[in-house]
């Protein structure tokens, strides 16, 4: 009996041959008016677990514990892409590693 329905709703909205919707075809149900996007309602989350663990005192521990997991943790809440805009001089001594091959570089003209 279910069969006859789900062809029926399929017949009523237009697809194209890769499967996607037609222009023209009504709009979804989209998400209901005053809930939160996942990613409002995991960061929530998240921050009520942080606040029953310590807030800012368990994060302090677990930099001190695992360097490694609380940048990477740091590096996850950070916009992926940013503009950037000025210069940085950087001065290393001749002895440092590596600063003999930068010698011969030229910096980019703009």
């Amino acid at each position: 009996m279910s069969e006859p329905k789900a062809q029926e709703k399929s017949e009523k909205i237009a697809r194209d041959k890769k499967g996607l919707y037609l222009k023209g075809n009504p709009p979804g149900p989209g998400r209901p008016k005053g809930r939160k996007n996942t990613a409002t309602e995991l960061r929530d989350m998240f921050l009520g677990a942080l606040d029953e663990l310590g807030g800012q005192a368990y994060l302090r521990k677990v930099g001190l514990k695992s360097h490694k997991a609380f940048v990477g943790a740091v590096a996850k809440m950070l916009p992926r892409t940013s503009k950037i805009e000025g210069s940085i001089n950087l001065n290393f001594p001749d002895s440092a590693p590596g600063v003999a091959g930068l010698k011969d570089l030229d910096a980019p003209d703009e």
